[in-house]
């Protein structure tokens, strides 16, 4: 069946042709991966698409379509770094029932603070996969209202439960970044790549025994 997912993320993906030799870059994509995944030495090999923010979206997608391409047989997983929500519920159903058939896995991994990953949330975009979510372990840093992120600086989920509160609050606090006088630290800093290292630098002790594999095995996380 059609799923809705966000047109500017899909045309750059499937639609929009590329100058050299006029096909998408999502073909781009599938063809290098074919063609290496073809390799005796390389048949095994699990296939990973990771990105940040416009690339996080875009890392979904392709994972997504290419966990049903009938090319590419290995397991598929998503790391991606403050992405906004790349569809919308038939997607986020349709991508459940990739991740239950063993096809695909999604790690988000976001700022507790960063306003991007709930943006279009505002249109009805949903997210997908299990939300790993990074605090400052400070109280006045943490507006996700779950105190074990206070205490451990991070906090496991299905679903992103701050939504469209969370979003408006942030935006007060973040009123600087469209102030030249005040720098540029209200958005930007808490979205770059740069404070998502620092942080999971922060909890590296705390969440290196967890894999996806264990982080899966539970309901609760992966939603089914």
């Amino acid at each position: 069946s059609n799923v809705s997912v966000h047109s500017g993320f899909f045309q750059y993906l499937f639609t929009q042709q590329q100058k050299t030799d006029k096909t998408t870059k999502f073909v781009e994509i599938m063809t290098t991966l074919a063609k290496l995944l073809s390799q005796e030495e390389n048949k095994d090999f699990s296939v990973f698409f990771t990105g940040h923010s416009l690339g996080a979206a875009l890392a979904t997608l392709a994972g997504a379509a290419c966990s049903i391409s009938k090319v590419i047989k290995n397991e598929v997983t998503v790391i991606s770094f403050a992405s906004p929500q790349a569809g919308k519920q038939e997607f986020t159903d349709a991508f459940q029932e990739l991740e239950k058939a063993g096809r695909i896995r999604h790690l988000r991994v976001t700022n507790n603070n960063d306003v991007v990953p709930q943006a279009l949330g505002l249109l009805g975009y949903k997210h997908t996969g299990i939300h790993l979510n990074l605090g400052k372990g400070s109280l006045l840093g943490c507006v996700c209202c779950l105190p074990c992120c206070c205490a451990k600086n991070y906090s496991i989920s299905n679903t992103d439960t701050r939504g469209i509160l969370f979003l408006t609050n942030k935006m007060k606090f973040s009123i600087g970044w469209f102030n030249p006088f005040c720098g540029c630290g209200g958005i930007a800093i808490p979205h770059s790549m740069t404070e998502h290292r620092k942080r999971l630098m922060k909890v590296q002790s705390q969440i290196e025994e967890l894999t996806l594999t264990k982080l899966y095995e539970d309901s609760k996380l992966r939603g089914y």
